[in-house]
């Protein structure tokens, strides 16, 4: 099992990325083969593989800048 914690994120990210029934969050954990958790230190990460654990970091990362210029989060910022 490998893991990846992603620190220091906006909180308004987090919000909208763990939605409306962590919706946002399904979507990456099915693309990456990846489960995701909103923990103190951070965005947790972990999976089977370490390739996608760190490809979804990098989505994951990618999607809080995304979100600095859209201000929302939705399907179509995901795929």
């Amino acid at each position: 099992m490998y893991e990846r914690i992603l620190e220091s994120l906006d909180t308004d990210f987090v919000y909208k990325l763990f939605g409306a029934l962590d919706g946002n969050v399904h979507l990456i954990e099915k693309a990456f083969s990846v489960r995701l958790a909103n923990k103190e230190q951070g965005i947790t990460i972990v999976g089977d593989d370490e390739g996608m654990v760190e490809y979804a970091a990098i989505a994951v990362t990618q999607l809080a800048s995304v979100t600095k210029l859209n201000d929302s989060i939705d399907e179509n910022s995901i795929n």
